[in-house]
């Protein structure tokens, strides 16, 4: 399953870029839907990276691996998006964490992890080997 790490990679960048332009160009604040764009994005790329790293054979265990390896990195980013706050909150006026927010970027990133293993899984031959793909 090796060859889902180009594409992780490629879409860790696409992430990377996007919440970049979003930041310079106001896009947060313009369009709602950017910060869940992107943060289902990030799901969908670490689900990617997951895959490109498991040696699971079990599709059932590798959508929850997936999927869970998905949820714990938004996790981890939100405690990383919390931790800027406090550290620069006079030069971010505009960001005011709030848990229902919180709770919906970590939403969107466990689905766009499940979403990319569901389809994963279902593209792959009912016997599978993984170390062969």
């Amino acid at each position: 399953m090796r060859q889902f790490f180009v594409p992780a990679v490629i879409g860790c960048l696409i992430v990377a870029i996007g919440s970049f332009f979003a930041r310079h160009f106001g896009w947060y604040n313009t369009y709602w839907y950017t910060d869940v764009i992107l943060h289902t994005i990030s799901g969908i790329w670490l689900g990617l990276l997951w895959l490109s790293m498991s040696t699971q054979t079990k599709k059932w265990l590798l959508v929850i691996s997936t999927t869970s390896f998905a949820t714990f990195g938004s996790v981890l980013w939100e405690f990383w998006e919390y931790a800027g706050y406090l550290l620069t909150r006079s030069s971010v006026p505009f960001y005011v964490p709030q848990l229902s927010d919180t709770l919906g970027d970590i939403s969107c990133g466990m689905l766009g992890g499940c979403a990319v293993s569901l389809l994963i899984v279902a593209m792959l031959p009912k016997q599978v080997d993984t170390d062969t793909i």
